[in-house]
């Protein structure tokens, strides 16, 4: 009688387990469906890029002549899934390499352009620009990228360009 006992529970443990095995196995089928069919949300970012005088990625001003200018194109695409406000700013600076700390300083820091466009959702612009630099001094050339709004005047150097969206910039000889 123990022995017929013992089997019988064994047959329901066994058939428990079998149930639990179906039903894990279900649920991961489920999921995995749910992740194959579900939308996905778009990641959201901003394009913004260079171009040089020909409009490729290439060609861009190194020699400059104080007072000359220089046609280049600046790019922003929209993939922030609204319509959004870009306000991009130019500005010449000199720069120090420190070899000794690995660290660029920023010794003069003067306003260029500000260039303000409003972009649709999936909308890209190309703006032609004329880089101009006025003091042979200057050796980079900063573009920063706001979105909707931009610091106040006292923030300047690198907690300027760390408080931009984006930033490119241009190393430049002027002679």
């Amino acid at each position: 009688m123990n022995r017929e006992r013992t089997k019988v529970e064994e047959k329901r443990i066994d058939t428990l387990l079998s149930a639990c095995l179906v039903c894990a196995i279900c649920i991961a089928v489920l999921v995995t469906i749910f992740v194959i069919w579900a939308p996905k949300e778009n990641e959201h970012y901003t394009d913004f890029f260079l171009l040089g005088e020909n409009g490729t990625a290439d060609g861009y001003p190194y020699q400059i002549i104080p007072g000359q200018t220089y046609p280049i194109y600046i790019g922003v695409g929209n993939h922030e899934s609204q319509n959004t406000t870009y306000i991009i700013e130019t500005w010449e600076m000199i720069t120090e390499f420190d070899d000794a700390t690995n660290i660029t300083r920023i010794t003069a820091m003067n306003p260029g352009d500000m260039i303000s466009r409003t972009l649709a959702s999936n909308e890209t612009v190309i703006i032609p620009y004329n880089l101009q630099v006025k003091n042979t001094s200057y050796n980079r050339e900063e573009f920063l990228l706001f979105k909707d709004s931009v610091p106040d005047s006292t923030i300047t150097g690198f907690d300027r360009i760390n408080a931009s969206y984006q930033n490119l910039y241009l190393r430049v000889s002027v002679s």
